[in-house]
């Protein structure tokens, strides 16, 4: 029945740009940047077809019939995912040291469906119950929203040098700052 069809579009796009620049021959610096976006949705093709032809799922505890409507209750489903990278990287080398700095940032904005799931009813029930007009219990999920824009970031920066203090010794003292952020939600939807 083409009330119950699936569909799942899945697009992806991506892209990156680099830049490489010397100043002379000791010092170089690069620049890249990157970015991507990909949908993957499950999605009923006809929900208002759905809905008049069987407005729920009906499972039997007994076995008595093969569930109907069996994978309505799992949509809609998925996620939108974009991100972007931004990475700086300078090095320089003086003699037997060479100093290197660099930046990097990462922004993850995610849309997440999976609070569809269950919002059409699940009903359980076997054949004694359902022939007295009952079910046994059923499920339902009443979200506020089936779209929660999470979005979450990490932003780095070191600083390295190394020294050759001889053939087969080099000494490389750095340090790296990273801020990893917690996942936001623009819907006021994580507590």
């Amino acid at each position: 029945n083409s009330a119950f069809d699936a569909q799942s579009d899945q697009p992806d796009y991506e892209g990156q740009f680099a830049e490489t620049h010397t100043f002379g021959a000791r010092a170089v610096n690069q620049f890249v940047m990157t970015g991507s976006w990909y949908s993957a949705l499950f999605v009923n093709a006809n929900p208002a077809k759905e809905m008049s032809t069987f407005p729920m799922e009906l499972s039997w505890l007994d076995g008595f019939a093969t569930d109907l409507n069996n994978i309505g209750i799992y949509w809609p489903e998925g996620r939108n995912a974009t991100q972007y990278q931004i990475g700086d990287d300078f090095s320089d080398t003086m003699g037997r040291m060479t100093l290197k700095a660099g930046v990097q940032f990462k922004k993850d904005d995610l849309s997440d469906f999976d609070t569809g799931i269950l919002t059409l009813p699940y009903v359980f029930t076997d054949a004694a119950t359902f022939a007295s007009g009952q079910s046994d219990f059923g499920l339902q999920n009443f979200t506020t929203s089936l779209d929660l824009p999470l979005a979450l970031y990490t932003l780095g920066f070191y600083v390295e040098g190394d020294l050759k203090a001889s053939s087969n010794f080099t000494l490389t003292p750095g340090i790296r700052v990273e801020r990893n952020s917690n996942v936001a939600c623009r819907k006021n939807c994580l507590s």
